[in-house]
């Protein structure tokens, strides 16, 4: 935004397209934040299937390391 408002300074005009393009940009990225900090919820849902073989793993690693 700071760079929108510096280009538009040195143009000495408002430039209206950069502008609302940055606004849209920076909330997108803002829901989007918000809505992946929610996994149950929102536009993307992410299931806990893909973290089950990692426990696994994980769980496998500490006996081994363990039994040394």
């Amino acid at each position: 935004m700071m760079g929108v408002g510096y280009g538009a300074a040195l143009h000495g005009r408002k430039v209206r397209i950069p502008t609302y393009m940055a606004v849209v940009l920076v909330s997108a990225v803002v829901v989007v934040t918000l809505d992946l900090d929610r996994p149950r919820r929102g536009l993307i849902e992410v299931g806990q299937g893909s973290l089950l073989p990692l426990e696994q793993d994980m769980s496998n690693y500490a006996v081994a390391a363990t039994s040394r």
